[in-house]
């Protein structure tokens, strides 16, 4: 007889979750060490299992988080964007936040439980993380990694795009920390970062490119004070549904630095 341990992740299986199951142990191992990496989350390979024989050869790990803070001790990978993810692919979530690029589509499964993400604001401009899906998903956004610190939140309801935008123009750039949730339903959604230094100015046209799989861009204009300005979104074909949204903050009210849709 054989077992695949390649393939279980969340909600396949018919296994438990979690560090204590041996499946979801060994299938995490192989993870981290072979070549064959498995969508959505398993995107690291140490090409051997070398490392993983190091950190058993030179201590006791009695549980399997015993063996990942001697793993981290020993100097091997365990970020978010390396080991980290393989772990969780597994069931096994030691504080993953799914790394988010910038203008970088993700799709992902029903989040049940509920998908962290990480990402930093990198210029003094605005920036949006947005999320679509087909049923009722919502978005938290936090400003510390334990997510204790809740910054927004977009809770609209179903197949209505939820998002909250940060004004690094005054917020000092940082780290911070999506939660993707089930309201209701079931089925893949997409979530995207954006964020840069893209100015639209007054009385100017701009071509905004948005691929199918695309949730949101973003913008900023400045204005002069008591001159009316009009924005117009004007979609290129019957197939697009496109909308606009104005967002602005006071620069003496830290409260209005974090806009959620809203």
């Amino acid at each position: 007889a054989s077992q695949n341990l390649e393939t279980p992740t969340w909600g396949t299986a018919g296994w438990s979750n979690g560090d204590t199951v041996e499946g979801r142990v060994a299938g995490a191992l192989i993870d981290i060490s072979d070549s064959a990496n498995e969508t959505p989350w398993d995107t690291y390979s140490e090409g051997a299992p070398t490392n993983i024989w190091t950190t058993f050869s030179g201590h006791v790990s009695n549980t399997f988080a015993d063996f990942w803070n001697q793993r981290a001790g020993d100097g091997f990978n365990v970020s978010d964007s390396g080991a980290l993810s393989s772990l969780y692919r597994n069931t096994i979530d030691y504080g993953f936040r799914d790394p988010l690029g910038n203008y970088v589509a993700r799709t992902r499964p029903t989040p049940n439980p509920a998908q962290n993400y990480g990402y930093n604001t990198t210029s003094s401009y605005w920036s949006v993380v947005g999320v679509r899906s087909p049923v009722d998903y919502d978005l938290s956004l936090y400003d510390d990694r334990s997510q204790t610190a809740l910054l927004a939140g977009s809770a609209q309801g179903t197949g209505v795009v939820d998002f909250v935008a940060v004004d690094s123009n005054q917020r000092a750039w940082g780290d911070y920390f999506p939660r993707v949730y089930v309201y209701s339903g079931s089925g893949d959604y997409t979530i995207q970062l954006a964020q840069g230094t893209d100015i639209l100015n007054a009385g100017t046209t701009q071509g905004v490119f948005m691929g199918v799989s695309d949730v949101v861009a973003v913008r900023d204009v400045s204005l002069t004070a008591g001159v009316p300005v009009t924005f117009t979104v004007t979609p290129t074909s019957t197939s697009e549904d496109a909308e606009l949204f104005v967002m602005s903050s006071d620069p003496a009210n830290s409260g209005t630095w974090v806009r959620s849709r809203s």
